[in-house]
């Protein structure tokens, strides 16, 4: 599963991962892990410029930690997918861009909530405005994809959002190729406040392919072999379409008269969950429909068959199926049998005629 790695995690952890299971429950967004990051002193942590008599300066140290000691614990003790997003708030947002100048490597999404830009970041000893510095980043950066989302509330110091203004010009004008991004005023909030919103926000934009995936109401089955690929694509590891999802495709197809391409649909399902009785029932009701019932005799009976081994409680349902087409089988055969050809003896040229198939 993909990463989301939280800074000021004491204060924020609970309410990301509620917006976080929310969002996935609801199919906006996989289902991550949450790695919530404390520091011992945030205010010598997360600022990049060493101001004299306070603790400050240490943000590439800590940038090492997490590249260097975090990350690869995190992804040596659970499966996680190589997708990463970081998210900071005030000054732990001002080191969400630190990061994504110093380290663009590092993450593949971030979310900056109200970045704490103060004037010892802009104007300190040795220290280029952010936005000079992204932009010196940025002319370096080949064409990388990247999902950036900052917001800012209308009740915040407005010295914090001198910078801000150039660093969103430099995202219109020279964000390099794959680099998308939204910078959201969060209206009616304040400096606190504006966390939530922000969080909720923020994931369902760097998710936002994500929703798609599961709108099986429109479009073929190819388009949705291509949302899920290029999902995959994003989050570095294979996405499979859920068994649910392309039945449900394929019940539409079926419902709007397209019966060869739902049953190619379940067909594609049934690569994907071969053990899977109740696959083997829905492809068998489109051979059905479409009037192949040696077909659809067939799957019915492996629906049977896996659903008495796994103890499915459906097998009812497969067992009344395959009864179904085995009578209409039966039928056929029958009155083939009836009128295949003449009866003996009746032939059309007076002869014996074609005998009556067994």
């Amino acid at each position: 599963m993909p990463v989301i790695y939280l800074l000021d995690g004491g204060a924020h952890f609970l309410h990301t991962v509620a917006t976080m299971d929310l969002l996935s429950r609801r199919d906006k967004m996989p289902y991550s892990l949450v790695v919530g990051i404390e520091n011992p002193d945030r205010g010598r942590d997360l600022t990049a410029v060493a101001v004299p008599g306070r603790p400050s300066g240490g943000a590439d140290h800590f940038l090492d930690f997490i590249g260097s000691e975090l990350i690869p614990f995190v992804e040596t003790s659970f499966l996680t997918a190589p997708h990463r997003t970081l998210i900071g708030h005030s000054l732990g947002a001002s080191f969400v861009l630190h990061a994504l100048v110093e380290r663009p490597d590092l993450f593949d999404a971030a979310i900056a909530i109200s970045p704490a830009i103060t004037k010892d970041e802009r104007t300190g000893e040795g220290q280029a405005l952010f936005s000079k510095r992204m932009g010196a980043a940025f002319a370096d950066r080949e064409s990388q994809p990247f999902s950036l989302f900052v917001t800012m509330s209308d009740g915040e110091e407005l010295e914090w959002e001198t910078d801000l203004v150039a660093i969103t010009d430099l995202l219109e004008s020279d964000a390099p190729g794959g680099f998308e991004w939204v910078y959201q005023e969060m209206l009616g909030e304040d400096h606190g406040t504006t966390v939530n919103r922000s969080t909720f926000d923020g994931l369902r934009f760097i998710n936002r392919d994500w929703a798609e995936l599961v709108d099986v109401r429109t479009g073929t089955l190819d388009e949705l072999r291509g949302r899920f690929e290029r999902v995959s694509q994003r989050l570095g590891t294979e996405i499979r379409p859920p068994e649910v999802l392309v039945n449900l495709l394929g019940y539409r197809l079926l419902a709007e008269g397209s019966g060869e391409a739902a049953i190619e649909a379940f067909e594609y399902n049934l690569s994907l969950y071969p053990e899977s009785a109740n696959v083997h029932d829905s492809l068998g009701e489109a051979l059905e429909r479409q009037g192949k019932l040696p077909g659809a005799m067939q799957s019915y009976r492996k629906a049977v068959a896996k659903a008495e081994t796994d103890g499915d409680p459906r097998v009812a349902i497969f067992r009344a199926n395959l009864a179904r087409v085995e009578a209409l089988l039966y039928e056929q055969r029958s009155d083939r049998v009836r009128t295949g050809g003449t009866t003996v003896g009746q032939g059309p040229d007076g002869g014996d005629g074609p005998q009556p198939r067994r």
